[in-house]
C-alpha cells in the first residue's frame, strides 16, 4: 500500500478545478489500480476537527476507488502544518491565522515556509473562553493571576489564544499558572476545579464544552474576548478574524449566554483596513 503526499492529493483532488473531490475521471481510474493511503491529520478526540476529518475520510474513502483515507489524531492546527511541510500526511484541518503563519515562514519551532493551500473553507471557529461561575473571571483582563489553559502546545488555539491575551496586554508570566492541556484535558481540569479557566477555539457546539456545561454542580461562564477594545488598539491577526454572535443557548443551563470571536475564511482587507 503506498501513502499519498501533499502534491499528490493536490493532483488527485483536482485542484484549481472547482470542487475538492473534483478530480478527473483519468485521474481517477489511475489510482483505482493501486491501493492508496491517505492520511489527513485533524486534531484530539475531544475536539471538532477528528469527527470531522474522520467523516470526510469516510466519504474519501466510498467515493475514490483504491484510495483508503484515516483521520489521524494530532495536537491540531499546529502540529498539522509540520506533518504537511514533512510530507507526513496529504491533508490536514487548520486555522487560517496558523495557515498564513505556515505561508508566511512565522510558524513556532519551524523556521521554513510551509508550501501550503486552501483547499476550502470548512465552518467559523469560535473563541471560547471558559471559566467556572464564581472564580471571580468576567473579562479577558481577569485571567490574570488566575489558573488557566492555554491550549495543547502546537495547537491553533494556543496560537490564537497567547494572541489574544497579548492584545490585552496579558503573558504567560501573569498567570498563577499556564496549563497547556487539549480541550478534553482543559474541560476535565476545569471540572475537577484544578485550574481557573481554559482557552479552547473550535466549532460551535464543541463536545468537551458541552460536557462540562451539562455536569451537575458545575456552572460556566464564556468570557467574550472582546467586551473592550484592548487599549492598544491591536487588531489579533486580521484580517483573518471577525465578531460573531452565537445563537441561542449552545450549552444548556450550564452556560451564561455570551458573545463570541470568530475566525473566517482567508480573505483580503477591506477598504477601511479592517
Amino acid at each position: 500500500m503506498s501513502t499519498i503526499t501533499r502534491r499528490q492529493a493536490l493532483r488527485l483532488f483536482g485542484i484549481g478545478g472547482g470542487a475538492w473531490l473534483g478530480g478527473g475521471a483519468a485521474a481517477r481510474r489511475a489510482w483505482a489500480q493501486t491501493k492508496t493511503r491517505l492520511s489527513i491529520a485533524t486534531g484530539g478526540t475531544g475536539g471538532v476537527y477528528y469527527p470531522l476529518g474522520g467523516g470526510m475520510a469516510a466519504l474519501i474513502s466510498k467515493s475514490l476507488p483504491g484510495v483508503e483515507a484515516t483521520a489521524e489524531v494530532t495536537t491540531a492546527s499546529v502540529d498539522n502544518m509540520k506533518l504537511l511541510h514533512a510530507g507526513k500526511i496529504g491533508l490536514a484541518l487548520t486555522l487560517p491565522d496558523t495557515a498564513l503563519d505556515a505561508h508566511e515562514g512565522k510558524l513556532k519551532g519551524l523556521a521554513e515556509k510551509v508550501g501550503v493551500r486552501a483547499l476550502m473553507a470548512l465552518y467559523s471557529n469560535y473563541m471560547h473562553i471558559v471559566a467556572l461561575e464564581g472564580s471571580g473571571i468576567k473579562t479577558v483582563a481577569a485571567l490574570k493571576g488566575k489558573r488557566v489553559s492555554t491550549g495543547a502546545p502546537g495547537s491553533g488555539t494556543e496560537v490564537k489564544g497567547l494572541r489574544a491575551l497579548e492584545a490585552y496586554g496579558i503573558t504567560p508570566k501573569d498567570l498563577k499558572s499556564q496549563d497547556r492541556l487539549g480541550v478534553t484535558e482543559s474541560a476535565g481540569a476545569l471540572k475537577d476545579r484544578k485550574i481557573d479557566a481554559f482557552i479552547w477555539d473550535g466549532g460551535l457546539p464543541t463536545a468537551a464544552v458541552l460536557d462540562i456545561a451539562a455536569t451537575p454542580g458545575i456552572k460556566i461562564n464564556l468570557i467574550p474576548p472582546r467586551r473592550r477594545r484592548p487599549q492598544d488598539g491591536r487588531q489579533i491577526r486580521p484580517p483573518l478574524l471577525c465578531s460573531a454572535h452565537s445563537e441561542g443557548n449552545l450549552f444548556g443551563d450550564g452556560e451564561r449566554r455570551t458573545r463570541r470571536r470568530g475566525d473566517q475564511p482567508p480573505r483580503g482587507p477591506r477598504e477601511d483596513g479592517r
